[in-house]
């Protein structure tokens, strides 16, 4: 955080001989949401698309502040918007799958999630949010074939590796579960 804090302070700094600066109010976000704070990001994206206009950047990254506070029903409205306009941005529809995942909506998260994979099949979160719905909807070998992908595509990524093993762990658990109830019910 020492390097974040101290790009803050940068940014800030810029700003105040600036406030006109579209990129810097952009970075300032990202940097912003580095350190936990995704009310002040989004206040700082979305001072930035007041100078530039809607960016599809921006949007996405407001989208994930908006995530972060709980926002899911502004998430997803802006998101919607921007890929009604661009369904070609795998990262939106990606993104939007979450928002519709967290409001309850299981079967439209899948339809962005494979929306999202259809424009880009290297988009490794996508396999993973995917993966998250599958293994909470309990069809376990769906989410274990896109755990491994998302795992394979970023195998350095700790979340991922410890997904794929828990859903693993959750697939046995469910395959046993049966036997383990015939047993009780001989006793």
């Amino acid at each position: 955080t020492g390097d974040s804090t101290a790009a803050l302070h940068s940014l800030n700094r810029a700003l105040a001989l600036n406030d006109q600066l579209a990129a810097v109010f952009f970075n300032r976000g990202n940097v912003l949401m580095r350190l936990g704070d995704a009310a002040a990001a989004l206040a700082s994206f979305e001072r930035a698309a007041q100078l530039v206009g809607p960016h599809p950047d921006l949007i996405c990254n407001q989208a994930v502040a908006l995530q972060k506070l709980g926002r899911h029903p502004d998430a997803a409205a802006r998101l919607s918007t921007l890929v009604g306009q661009q369904p070609q941005l795998a990262a939106a529809w990606n993104l939007l799958g979450l928002s519709w995942f967290h409001m309850g909506a299981p079967d439209r998260a899948a339809g962005c999630y494979a929306w999202a994979l259809a424009q880009d099949q290297s988009l490794a979160p996508a396999y993973f949010n995917a993966s998250v719905l599958m293994a909470t909807l309990q069809r376990f070998d769906e989410a274990i074939a896109l755990a491994r992908c998302a795992s394979a595509m970023q195998a350095g990524n700790p979340d991922y590796a410890q997904h794929l093993a828990s859903v693993r762990g959750r697939a046995e658990l469910a395959a046993t579960a049966p036997a383990i109830t015939r047993t009780r019910e001989a006793w």
